[in-house]
């Protein structure tokens, strides 16, 4: 019996020690990650604005901006 909480309590351990690995993988490379790609896209976008008389680059602008304000706060949401 003792054997047998012995290995489930290692389970547990290994099991909680990946979910600190996924979630600091997560932390530390995804939404950095997609918060620098939003930037990269929205300053691309941005800069075809001169160049195309389309009203759409502004709203392509915005939907980018929103992405990433939603980014931003699922971030701090996941790394709290």
């Amino acid at each position: 019996m003792n054997q047998t909480i012995s290995l489930v309590h290692q389970a547990q351990q290994a099991q909680q020690s990946m979910i600190d690995a996924i979630n600091h993988t997560l932390q530390i490379t995804l939404f950095p990650s997609l918060t620098k790609m939003i930037e990269i896209v929205y300053s691309l976008i941005d800069n075809l604005k001169p160049n195309s008389k389309s009203l759409n680059i502004d709203q392509i602008c915005n939907i980018t901006n929103k992405q990433l304000l939603y980014i931003n706060e699922a971030s701090k949401e996941f790394c709290q």
